[in-house]
C-alpha cells in the first residue's frame, strides 16, 4: 500500500507516520542514561565542556528514519520577516 499510495499519503502528511510505525526503533539504555547526564531540560540542549549542543529537526528525522518534509532551509538566502513579527 505504501508504494502504491505513496504520493497521496505524502500529500496528506501520513507517509512519515506509516514509515515510523513500520520501523523498530533500536534502543541502547546505557547510552540513553549517559546522554541524559548531559541533558538540560530547561533549555532542551546538551551541556558539554566544549559548549552547548542541541539536536536539529534534521537530526531527529534521521534518528527516527523519517523523511524531511517541506522546502530545504538555505542559511545563505536572505529571508524576509513576515509582517507582524519582529527580529
Amino acid at each position: 500500500m505504501l508504494v502504491e499510495k505513496s504520493d497521496d499519503l505524502e500529500k496528506v502528511g501520513l507517509k512519515n507516520i506509516i514509515v515510523l510505525l513500520r520501523r523498530e526503533i533500536s534502543q541502547n539504555p546505557p547510552l540513553i542514561q549517559a546522554a541524559l547526564a548531559f541533558w538540560d531540560p530547561s533549555f532542551n540542549f546538551f551541556r558539554f565542556n566544549c559548549g552547548m549542543m542541541a539536536p536539529t529537526v534534521l537530526d531527529v528525522t534521521q534518528m527516527l528514519g523519517l523523511i524531511p518534509y517541506g522546502p530545504q532551509f538555505d542559511p545563505a538566502k536572505d529571508y524576509t520577516v513576515p509582517e507582524g513579527l519582529s527580529v
